[in-house]
């Protein structure tokens, strides 16, 4: 067992997200492979039975009568559908931000931390789907782009739609030529994200901007809001299963499923979630110096657990 210092305005940071922490911050090394969600207290919490999904996967429709509630309507929706890869199985799921919370961030620079007084979405899910196909058969995409036609015709706003994969290629064009804000996001490896745009020289009204290297910043956001108490989903079995059993792979700086596991609701999840954080704006309100250097004030002694360092 190891113990490391914190300074008191990093303590929130760490308790948090402590693994990132330990990794980004701490410089402590992880091992190569780890759960990416290793805190089950967040998962169960959210993954509440009374919270109903309105959407019905094995009819491809909604429960009769359902539409955005009263005060809803003209919230901006935001949709990631995740094709797999054999078109087997279809994760698609739509949020928007509920209301804005308010938080602190410590940012580490080099000649002094400052923090910041933000505004943060709590984003809610209106439904979550993993469509799957009759064994031997794939996914029809016009199946998909139906459930989005559905949806708009229930009265709600798509803001932005993203797919995953290079099969969506086709849907991207017909949904984009039906005025539809479309476009391609990487879950695996995300190197751009997609603001609505409309003087965007692209011609298709979004606007990319890069990453700059940060490959799971979709995973990470969704993980950010859900350690954040930022989350509120309808029950779905597969959210727990895929959630808990999601691993973070440092070598290969991605997060994938357990040999036989899945991941496609939760792909799904991260890249809604992605696109609503980099289009909901009510984000730096003003800073303040916190601490010249990273000080001597600090916290409690904290311990985390290192013998993978030693095996």
């Amino acid at each position: 067992m190891a113990h490391i210092k914190i300074p008191l305005e990093l303590k929130a940071n760490y308790l948090r997200d402590p693994e990132n922490f330990l990794r980004d911050i701490a410089c402590v090394p992880t091992e190569s492979t780890r759960p990416f969600i290793k805190n089950r207290a967040k998962v169960e919490k959210v993954n509440n039975e009374a919270h109903r999904n309105p959407f019905l996967e094995d009819k491809r429709a909604f429960v009769e009568g359902y539409g955005p509630a009263d005060g809803s309507i003209q919230f901006a929706r935001y949709m990631h559908i995740d094709l797999g890869l054999k078109k087997d199985a279809v994760g698609i799921s739509m949020c928007h931000a509920s209301h804005f919370v308010d938080r602190q961030k410590v940012e580490i620079e080099a000649f002094g931390n400052s923090m910041k007084n933000i505004r943060l979405p709590h984003i809610k899910f209106d439904f979550l789907g993993r469509v799957q196909a009759a064994k031997g058969e794939e996914i029809l995409l016009s199946e998909v782009r139906e459930i989005i036609y559905t949806i708009q015709r229930m009265g709600f706003y798509l803001g932005l739609i993203t797919f995953d994969g290079f099969q969506s290629v086709d849907s991207i064009q017909i949904l984009r030529n039906q005025g539809f804000k479309v476009g391609r996001l990487s879950i695996d490896r995300t190197s751009t994200k997609l603001v609505l745009d409309k003087r965007s020289k692209s011609g298709d009204g979004l606007k990319r901007l890069s990453t700059e290297g940060q490959t799971m910043a979709a995973m990470q956001g969704l993980k950010d809001a859900l350690y954040d108490d930022r989350l509120s989903i309808p029950y779905h079995e597969y959210w727990k299963r895929e959630a808990i059993g999601a691993e973070i792979d440092y070598k290969k700086n991605k997060v994938d499923h357990k040999p036989r596991g899945t991941i496609d609701l939760l792909q799904s999840m991260a890249g809604s979630v992605y696109n609503l954080i980099n289009n909901e704006k009510e984000y730096t309100t003003q800073e303040a110096n916190v601490n010249q250097g990273l000080g001597d004030d600090f916290g409690d002694d904290l311990s985390f657990d290192d013998s993978y360092m030693y095996n």
